[in-house]
């Protein structure tokens, strides 16, 4: 878990002060194919963490996709 003392959000990219030096990657209106196995399998080469914001009418397009 990675505790920050403060959010800040400057035009839209949001950024917080932690402990540690760290990137959070998300990726919004998930899932999507191709492109989201597409965007799975480079996260995986590179052992990247992500967090998807999933939407229901796309889950329910996609199943296969979420994991």
């Amino acid at each position: 878990m990675i505790k920050f003392t403060k959010f800040h959000n400057y035009v839209g990219i949001n950024r917080a002060d932690t402990e540690v030096k760290v990137v959070a990657l998300t990726y919004d209106d998930d899932p999507y194919a191709p492109y989201t196995n597409q965007l799975l399998d480079t996260l995986d080469c590179y052992q990247v963490k992500a967090t998807f914001c999933e939407i229901d009418r796309n889950i329910e397009r996609h199943p296969e996709i979420v994991k």
